[in-house]
């Protein structure tokens, strides 16, 4: 927080967002926290961590998860499915400018629904994940829509480095393997794609 009359943001008091659910005690997060992005008023603080005690329901030791902090009602929550820990790391999340829409990289294989037209994930791999943070859309974050890219399929090689544009419309994501555009590239190859999306809102 900048102090009157100086253009330095941290002249001031910074605010501390990895903070433990339980902070009566006086502990810290008992794990490291890397990779914050905001939205674009600032109240919606997306980061990776290895902390276990961000969230009452406490998290694996070594393993790194998404979190997302509301900075105005200082409420904090892990991205997952409803009642299971990711069970694989997570990193690289960006959000939209309204802090709705989130984008995120995860090893994690029961992050998203299984259904007829969406097959478990078992490419083995690292792929790219979109969330709606507020299905419901009453304002208020935390009802969670998690979807991976290319969600009917197991993407061959995964994907990641996912970005999401400000109004959440748009996405990009690189591809390790190309298996997405059969009818331009005749052969299978190995590498890195970029490929461009929209997400249905």
């Amino acid at each position: 927080i900048a102090e009157t009359g100086s253009s330095d943001p941290f002249a001031g008091t910074p605010t501390l967002v990895s903070v433990p659910f339980d902070t009566t005690g006086g502990n810290g997060a008992d794990g490291a926290s890397t990779e914050p992005v905001a939205s674009a008023n600032g109240r919606y603080v997306a980061f990776a961590s290895t902390a276990t005690n961000l969230v009452a329901d406490g998290g694996t030791v070594g393993r790194t998860s998404i979190y997302v902090r509301d900075m105005v009602l200082g409420t904090t929550f892990r991205v997952q499915a409803p009642g299971a820990e990711p069970d694989g790391d997570s990193s690289d999340p960006d959000l939209s400018d309204d802090g709705r829409h989130l984008v995120f990289t995860s090893e994690a294989t029961n992050l998203s629904e299984v259904g007829p037209s969406a097959p478990a994930d078992t490419n083995g791999v690292a792929d790219a994940f979109t969330v709606n943070l507020d299905t419901d859309g009453d304002g208020v974050i935390g009802d969670i829509t998690i979807n991976r890219f290319m969600s009917t399929m197991n993407v061959a090689g995964g994907s990641s480095q996912a970005r999401i544009s400000g109004m959440g419309e748009r996405v990009v994501f690189t591809a390790h393997q190309d298996t997405l555009t059969p009818t331009e590239v005749p052969t299978v190859l190995d590498g890195d794609f970029v490929y461009y999306g929209y997400l249905d809102n």
